[in-house]
C-alpha cells in the first residue's frame, strides 16, 4: 500500500503486463451527477460545439491534453448530489 500523496515504482505484472511507473493514490473532490448537454456549450475544451462529445471518446479522454481549471470549476460546481435526482 503507497501512503497519501507518495507515487511508488510498480513491479512488473504476471505474465509480462507491463509496468505502471507511477501510482497515485487519488481522492473525490465532490460527487454527484452534471448534465454534459448543458455545461457543452460553456467548456473551454469542447473546441467543436457541434460535437460537444468528441473530446470524451478515447482513453484517455479530451485528446490526451488536460481539462483547463475553469472547466473543471464549472463542472465541479455544477454537480448535483445523486439523492437530489
Amino acid at each position: 500500500m503507497v501512503p497519501r500523496g507518495e507515487a511508488a515504482v510498480a513491479r512488473r505484472g504476471p505474465r509480462g503486463q507491463g509496468q505502471v511507473p507511477w501510482r497515485v493514490r487519488l481522492e473525490p473532490l465532490k460527487l454527484g451527477v452534471a448534465d454534459y448537454s448543458e455545461l457543452a456549450p460553456r467548456l473551454r475544451f469542447v473546441v467543436d460545439k457541434k460535437r460537444p462529445g468528441a473530446p470524451l471518446i478515447g482513453t484517455p479522454g479530451n485528446f490526451k491534453r488536460p481539462i483547463p481549471r475553469e472547466d473543471a470549476e464549472l463542472i465541479i460546481n455544477s454537480l448535483k448530489p445523486v439523492s437530489d435526482l
